[in-house]
């Protein structure tokens, strides 16, 4: 799970069976007019899971997702198997400075109708464009994704200004500290030494401190860029951690 284009190669190679979603303002997913907090995004996942019979299941998750799925997992812990993690949101005291405007009463959604699309766009890829797989070919439709979604798809703006406002990319201290008291070690971590997005040096002590049993990875050097980038970094810890009922 995860707020950008899904990754088609995920571990149905393995042999598992695999779901796939958009979130909601993102891809193929409505945008309704609700507010975007915790509760929607894990409303969405119960509701999909139930449409599909799925009584539970593991989850993968990167960025947002991974705050999502947090939350989702604090609420419904009997739902999920394993929790995978790559570079999760969530931990963040304050949101940086551009976040903290959006939300400003008037002026953040006049900012963000007038320059929204195109700032977003420019802001989402920085991290991407300029890494070393930024012209390989994954990464150019990656980014052609983006860019579609952010400037054609007429709810994203609405579902990003009230994810900053109301959404889990921040202080969601107790979900963390929930999940890693229920599922101990059923938590993977994968997340890249030089990440500035969410920022590994910062908020790994964080995540050691509330997620204590939880198995953590750390690649060396590797942004937050490392997921799109070369997916294997993941699946691999990833499936070896699911195969491992230990």
């Amino acid at each position: 799970m995860g707020v950008h284009a899904p990754n088609p190669r995920i571990p149905c190679c393995q042999g598992y069976r695999v779901c796939i979603y958009d979130v909601y303002g993102r891809g193929y997913s409505a945008s309704p007019g609700v507010k975007y907090d915790h509760a929607t995004y894990t409303q969405q996942i119960h509701d999909l899971l139930t449409h599909i019979s799925w009584t539970r299941a593991s989850i993968i998750a990167y960025s947002m997702g991974g705050a999502i799925s947090v939350c989702f997992a604090a609420a419904y812990p009997e739902m999920v198997d394993r929790l995978i993690l790559a570079a999760p949101a969530g931990l963040l005291e304050r949101l940086p400075v551009d976040g903290r405007l959006v939300g400003v009463p008037v002026l953040g959604p006049l900012f963000v109708s007038l320059f929204g699309r195109r700032y977003l766009l420019r802001s989402s890829l920085a991290d991407y464009a300029d890494g070393p797989y930024g012209k390989e070919p994954h990464m150019l439709h990656f980014a052609a994704v983006q860019e579609l979604n952010f400037l054609h798809n007429p709810g994203l703006l609405r579902a990003y200004i009230s994810t900053i406002t109301d959404g889990p990319i921040s202080r969601i201290h107790g979900a963390y500290e929930r999940v890693g008291k229920l599922l101990g070690n059923k938590v993977l971590c994968v997340w890249g030494t030089a990440d500035t997005i969410v920022e590994h040096k910062t908020l790994m002590p964080h995540f050691r401190r509330l997620m204590p049993k939880a198995k953590v990875i750390e690649l060396e050097g590797r942004s937050h860029a490392f997921v799109p980038e070369t997916f294997e970094a993941l699946l691999e810890p990833a499936v070896e951690f699911l195969k491992n009922r230990q």
